[in-house]
């Protein structure tokens, strides 16, 4: 029978929970091989070693992730700074609304590390709180309340396997997890900022990294150079600013520190295949 990949499937949330463990503490294989639903582990804090047999041991610590289905043979030992996850237990729905059982599912490998934490345990306590308000609630906007938190964990699935998938490709080049954090935060930095982003070696010099490091990274984890990203921010705003301003194309080039109007436009339409003027006018007729 062909198994249906995970993607393609609506999760359905059951319980979840944040969890604190002691110092010493266990989790012994038989209350994995309990499991009935699939099972999504966030690691917010703390270390812990998780060992299947024939396999080498897993060293869990902050960012790490375990999604666990029935049948999965762990034991779980949590080392002397204890452990705090977030924990979602879950069913997976097919297209046709019937609920798939773990032999009909293909799922990626069962443990990775997020390449963005944060972002991962924001939503993921989102999940946890959404629950907990309207779980057992009559109030109206419970169905919609519990859709989202169920929309957030695909989300985070999505973004579990595009991790896992992504960190095969960085290997070769020698970028960790930490470089992706950083890129991120500084992609982040660029959109937002983007009249303070002036070059490459601005963005590069802020974040602490020789721009030739920083560039290299950088394509490695976008597949675009620094200043590309900058002119994109730039670009971005400026469709902003011609769709919901009166502001002119001069104003326009000034607030994003471009040297005059004519390079603006010429940068414009390189990148949007049109004038800013046409642009303008095209978002006015919509």
């Amino acid at each position: 029978m062909k198994k249906v990949p995970w993607s393609q499937t609506t999760p359905i949330v059951n319980s979840c929970a944040l969890s604190s463990r002691s110092p010493g503490f266990t989790i012994p294989r038989d209350w994995f091989s309990c499991i009935r639903d699939f099972d999504l582990w966030v690691i917010l804090s703390g270390h812990a070693e998780v060992r299947s047999p024939g396999l080498p041991p897993l060293f869990l610590s902050r960012g790490s992730c375990l999604w666990l289905a029935p049948g999965i043979d762990y034991d779980l030992e949590v080392k002397e700074d204890g452990l705090t996850t977030a924990w979602v237990h879950f069913d997976l729905q097919g297209a046709d609304g019937k609920i798939l059982n773990p032999g009909q599912v293909e799922f990626p490998r069962p443990h990775g590390e997020i390449l963005n934490s944060q972002m991962f345990e924001q939503v993921i306590r989102r999940i946890v709180l959404l629950y907990y308000e309207y779980r057992d609630s009559v109030h109206r906007h419970a169905p919609v309340a519990l859709a989202a938190a169920a929309q957030l964990l695909k989300g985070l699935l999505l973004e579990f396997e595009l991790a896992q998938a992504r960190q095969e490709s960085l290997k070769p080049l020698g970028i960790s997890r930490h470089h992706h954090e950083v890129i991120s935060e500084a992609l982040s930095w660029i959109y937002f900022n983007p009249v303070e982003a002036v070059s490459a070696g601005v963005v590069a010099k802020k974040f602490g990294y020789s721009l030739k490091h920083f560039c290299r990274i950088f394509r490695g984890i976008t597949g675009k150079t620094p200043s590309r990203a900058i002119i994109e921010a730039r670009i971005e705003h400026a469709k902003e600013m011609l769709a919901g301003s009166s502001l002119n194309i001069t104003e326009i080039a000034d607030r994003l520190n471009y040297e005059n109007a004519f390079y603006f436009s010429k940068q414009f339409k390189k990148m949007e295949g049109e004038a800013p003027t046409q642009y303008r006018l095209k978002m006015k007729m919509r």
